[in-house]
């Protein structure tokens, strides 16, 4: 087959197929609009149509989508594939990072227990994806071996924790510093959360209001449920944390990536080879961690010496 009918049918499939890919929030939000925007102004898609779509609107996220297409019919066995004009890669932007004064401002403007979300964002391993941290789970915690493992003056060290669901579809264990371990544990203490065993209760950390409807489409189509909670968590922190408390202290609009860009940053800063960086990141190439050594790092480096404080 030559040209595809975009019709309705075919759009509710497509965003259905999108749903769950595991994509970004922002990248899903993003997809969608497009993909809205290409079936309203399109009736078909071949070759002429594909071309038009690309000169016209000049976005890598439209051949992303195309590519999409491409991918769903051969999945369900659709006789359609467009062949694409190869393109150069334009280089990824220098990311944005904070220095360690400004996320300090930032944890100081938020209330418990989002103190602790902002501090995990930026303090596990090489910092975490926020699709990442609002599944954040206290059954992925080694609980019993920080318990019990103690040095020479009864301190306790780092713990470790799984992140799981990961955007690449790929588990890996991400340090966690030894004051958040404490804390977060202090956290699930005062909350009554302990079983028997001195250990919290499995079950998510941060709550974000699950509704009765979600619950509902939790119980018959999971993965559909895990994007609308993701983006019910992302609104929340997005208008409850950033909006409202953390870009009014800084003066400045913030991104809650910026803490895991600011973490690597200065990781690398410090000496850790770009080989260990992508790997507590979750990168399946390390060229795309590689864009951090590209950033200019003199001043947060002087400024974030006391980085144990956070």
């Amino acid at each position: 087959m030559i040209e595809l009918e975009l019709n309705d049918g075919l759009k509710d499939n497509l965003l259905d197929y999108l749903a769950i890919k595991g994509y970004a929030i922002g990248t899903m939000k993003v997809y969608k609009g497009h993909i809205n925007k290409i079936f309203k102004e399109y009736q078909t898609l071949n070759k002429k149509t594909a071309l038009d779509i690309l000169k016209k609107y000049n976005r890598s996220y439209h051949r992303a989508i195309l590519s999409l297409i491409n991918e769903y019919c051969f999945y369900y066995e659709i006789d359609f594939n467009l062949k694409l004009p190869r393109v150069m890669k334009k280089p990824r932007p220098i990311p944005h990072t904070l220095n360690l004064e400004e996320i300090q401002r930032m944890i100081a403007a938020v209330d418990k227990p989002w103190d602790l979300f902002l501090r995990t964002v930026f303090g596990f391993g090489a910092g975490l994806r926020v699709s990442e941290v609002i599944r954040l789970s206290w059954q992925r915690f080694n609980w019993f071996e920080w318990l019990n493992n103690r040095d020479d003056e009864g301190n306790r060290g780092n713990g470790l924790y799984e992140v799981i669901d990961t955007k690449r579809g790929k588990n890996f264990y991400v340090t966690v510093p030894k004051q958040l371990m404490e804390d977060y544990y202090k956290y699930a203490k005062e909350g009554n959360m302990l079983n028997e065993f001195r250990i919290p209760d499995p079950g998510v950390i941060y709550d974000f209001g699950i509704t009765k409807w979600n619950q509902t489409l939790k119980r018959t189509n999971l993965n559909l449920w895990k994007h609308s909670y993701a983006k019910m968590a992302y609104d929340y922190i997005r208008y409850n944390l950033l909006e409202k408390k953390c870009s009014p202290v800084l003066g400045k609009k913030v991104r809650i990536h910026w803490l895991r860009h600011s973490r690597a940053t200065y990781l690398l800063e410090q000496g850790i080879p770009i080989e260990q960086i992508s790997k507590l990141l979750g990168h399946s190439d390390i060229r795309t961690s590689m864009i951090y050594a590209e950033t200019s790092m003199k001043t947060i480096n002087e400024s974030m010496k006391d980085i144990d404080s956070i």
